[in-house]
C-alpha cells in the first residue's frame, strides 16, 4: 500500500467516465483534482451522432439517393480529415460531376433532425477544442440548455452525461503541464503495447518474467523495443541494380 503521505501529493488525476475509478479517487486520492479524458466525451457524442444517422436511413428507400448518401459519404459528418472544396470528381449515382462539399450538402438537407444534430455536435466539439478553463463552466451550461432545446433522443444519454460528469469535464481544460489539456492518452498507450507484447509473446503464465520483460521493452533506447518504431541494426548495403533475366530457349540448342 502506498502511504498517505504520498497519495496526498498527487494533484491531478485522469480518468475514464466509469463511477467505480471516481470513487477510488475521491476515496484514496483526497487532495487530487479529478477530470475525465476529453476523448471519451467525443466519443460518447460521436456515437449518439451515429445513432440518429443509421435510424434516418433505415427509414430511407433502400437504393434511394439518401441511403446511398448516409450509408457510403456519413463520414463528411463524422470528422473533418476532408478537404470539402476538393477537385470535383465523376459521381456514378447521380451521373454528375460533384466535390465533397456537394455531398455535404445533400447529407444535410435529407432531414432536418440530422442537420440539427449536426450542428449541435460541432458546437461540442469546438467547445471542446477552443474553450479555455475560465470560460467552460458557463459555456458548458450554455451548451446542456441547446441540447435540451432540441429535444432530440439520440442526444437524451448524452445530456445526462454531461451533468453527472460536469465538474470532471470541467476539470479536463486545466493544462497542468507544458500547456497540454490533461489525458490518459500516455497510459492507454502504454496498454496498448502491453497487449501486443502479451499478444506476440504466445501469453505469460509467470507475471515476475511478464514484469521485467514489460520493462524491458518499454525503454527508449533498445534497438527493438515497443515505445518507437521498430528498426534493426542490419548494415547498410548498396542497392542492387536492376538487371534484366535472359531465358535460354534450350530447344534451339
Amino acid at each position: 500500500m502506498i502511504p498517505q503521505s504520498e497519495r496526498d501529493k498527487v494533484k491531478y488525476v485522469t480518468i475514464d467516465m466509469w463511477e467505480p475509478y471516481r470513487d477510488v479517487c475521491k476515496k484514496y486520492l483526497r487532495h487530487c483534482e479529478i477530470a475525465v479524458d476529453p476523448f471519451h466525451v467525443i466519443k460518447h457524442l460521436t456515437e449518439c451522432f451515429r445513432y440518429i444517422r443509421v435510424g434516418i436511413m433505415k427509414q430511407c428507400v433502400y437504393d434511394s439517393p439518401s441511403y446511398y448518401l448516409l450509408k457510403t459519404w456519413h463520414k463528411l459528418l463524422e470528422t473533418d480529415s476532408f478537404d470539402l472544396d476538393n477537385e470535383p470528381r465523376y459521381n456514378s449515382k447521380f451521373r454528375q460531376k460533384m466535390n465533397y462539399r456537394d455531398l455535404f450538402n445533400m447529407l444535410l438537407e435529407i432531414s432536418p433532425d440530422l442537420k440539427l444534430a449536426y450542428e449541435l455536435k460541432e458546437l461540442y466539439r469546438d467547445f471542446n477544442k477552443r474553450c479555455s478553463l475560465e470560460e467552460a463552466s458557463m459555456k458548458l451550461d450554455y451548451l446542456i440548455e441547446l441540447f435540451e432545446h432540441s429535444d432530440l433522443d439520440c442526444y437524451k444519454e448524452f445530456i445526462s452525461l454531461l451533468k453527472h460528469w460536469k465538474p470532471e469535464i470541467i476539470n479536463s481544460f486545466r493544462r497542468p503541464y507544458d500547456d497540454r489539456r490533461q489525458s490518459n492518452a500516455l497510459a492507454e498507450n502504454i496498454n496498448q503495447k502491453l497487449r501486443l507484447l502479451i499478444d506476440v509473446s504466445n501469453r505469460y503464465t509467470n507475471l515476475e518474467r511478464f514484469r521485467a520483460r514489460a520493462l524491458y521493452c518499454l525503454k527508449d533506447k533498445l534497438f527493438y523495443c515497443l515505445t518507437t518504431c521498430l528498426y534493426s541494426r542490419k548494415r547498410e548495403h548498396k542497392k542492387r541494380g536492376t538487371y534484366t533475366k535472359q531465358i535460354v530457349d534450350t530447344l534451339n540448342k
